[in-house]
């Protein structure tokens, strides 16, 4: 386990024996001083406080923490999908070596986990994508506007653009559903959260707006 310091107020946990989500959810529910939340991605977890604690007492806790047993909560969505709106469809396809329909059919199988929320507020990390989807570059320049909404691979991961933002992950559909509302605040997912894919056709995804 490692532990780096993140400016004057954070630490980052790295080098885990348990999964971060479960592990984060242990923490955020804990009495650690101090703590305000914690943060997990695939393989490490922020840790935020109000005021810096001693490290050692923060490395105690989080090996106690390693052998409890929280349960991750985990909501499963289904999320509607048109892969007529899917500009780089045709392109993924070509480099994966698959037709179009096959991209979809194979994307449609996966069963996708939400690994960590960034780079926008709401934006999903979603780890398994089949691999036969896998090893796709980002676009060498970021559009200007990814759409909302807009479902997007590159590597070993999948994601859904929650606002219009500029964005590089190669587009294969959309979903007309709301991802997050900043007003209330709300947020469709949350880390540890099931998703599934269906599709839908371009009526459908106008209706369903």
């Amino acid at each position: 386990m490692r532990l780096e310091r993140m400016g004057e107020r954070a630490l980052l946990v790295s080098g885990l024996a348990d999964s971060p989500a479960r592990l984060a959810r242990a923490l955020d529910a804990s009495l650690l001083t101090g703590l305000e939340e914690a943060v997990p991605c695939y393989d490490s977890i922020g840790l935020y406080f109000r005021d810096f604690p001693k490290i050692a007492e923060v490395r105690d806790w989080l090996e106690a923490a390693e052998s409890r047993q929280v349960d991750v909560e985990s909501t499963p969505h289904q999320v509607p999908v048109c892969f007529e709106l899917g500009d780089d469809l045709p392109y993924a396809a070509e480099e994966l070596g698959l037709t179009p329909e096959a991209v979809v059919e194979t994307f449609l199988a996966g069963a996708y986990t939400v690994e960590a929320i960034g780079f926008s507020p709401g934006f999903p990390y979603l780890s398994g994508l089949p691999l036969p989807l896998c090893g796709l570059a980002r676009l060498p320049s970021p559009r200007v506007r990814v759409p909302a909404g807009s479902v997007g691979i590159t590597g070993s991961q999948a994601g859904i653009y929650p606002q219009e933002t500029p964005g590089g992950w190669r587009l294969i559909g959309r979903t007309p559903l709301p991802i997050v509302d900043l007003g209330k605040p709300w947020f469709r997912f949350a880390v540890g959260d099931q998703i599934q894919f269906f599709r839908i056709d371009r009526e459908e995804h106008e209706a369903w707006r």
